[in-house]
């Protein structure tokens, strides 16, 4: 049996000789999984300095060859640095190459007014895309959608429990919040600038330049948002998704 570069390099890395792997990933040639997983020790400081501009030519490499991993960690690494525009078009670049956790940030960046104007119409379309492609935390956002810009409590129960019936760590919080809504009261009127869930802690809420704010609690999970400050996520550590191939 013959050990490609790349199979060569995973094992290294999983032996933690990091400076190897980086010497074995890099002669994998044009294998999209490599270049990612290079990309990924360059940035972790592992084998070698830590070196952010490399990781991001690395990952732009990647998604060149078809990586929607790579194209969709180019979305957060841009939204995250505020470069929202250049974001938004590697997180539609993703969904293209087939990650409808693509979707689900373009939608969530066209609801917030990051990189485009706010558009709650398209950001509506986008999301439901991400739920037709088994994103749960997209169902979740529709939910948000219909509580706070929608004011409809039923059809954001419907959302809201869908998203529980596909992810349990989403249940925990999903009744929670439809009922801090509608328990009680409706929910007041919100303009421009109005956040939805005002009761929602708030890390950095000024680093966000969108005329309203999107709050669905924190998930730490992949394909998943920071939203108290508005601001896509950081892509995860590397060592939760070595080798991962698309």
């Amino acid at each position: 049996m013959t050990w490609t570069a790349y199979e060569q390099g995973r094992l290294a890395v999983d032996r933690r000789d990091y400076e190897a792997a980086r010497s074995l990933l890099r002669e994998a040639g044009d294998d999209p999984a490599a270049m990612l997983l290079l990309g990924q020790l360059v940035g972790a400081g592992l084998g070698g300095p830590a070196d952010p501009a490399q990781k991001q030519a690395w990952y732009e490499r990647a998604a060149e060859l078809g990586s929607a991993e790579a194209a969709y960690d180019l979305g957060a690494i841009h939204a995250g640095a505020q470069r929202y525009a250049t974001g938004l078009s590697w997180y539609l670049r993703a969904a293209e190459l087939g990650d409808a956790g693509g979707l689900r940030m373009a939608g969530v960046m066209h609801a917030t007014g990051q990189g485009v104007p706010a558009d709650d119409g398209e950001a509506e379309r986008l999301l439901l895309a991400a739920a037709a492609g088994d994103v749960p935390e997209a169902a979740f956002d529709l939910g948000a959608l219909h509580a706070y810009r929608r004011d409809d409590p039923v059809e954001a129960a419907r959302w809201y429990l869908e998203a529980a019936k596909q992810d349990e760590d989403l249940a925990r919080g999903t009744w929670r919040r439809w009922f801090r809504a509608y328990g009680s009261r409706r929910p007041a009127a919100r303009g421009p600038g109005r956040c939805w869930a005002s009761s929602s802690p708030s890390i950095s809420a000024s680093r966000s330049p969108a005329p309203s704010c999107w709050r669905p609690p924190t998930r730490t999970r992949r394909r998943s948002v920071h939203w108290r400050s508005c601001t896509p996520r950081a892509p995860r550590s590397f060592v939760t998704r070595l080798g991962r191939r698309h």
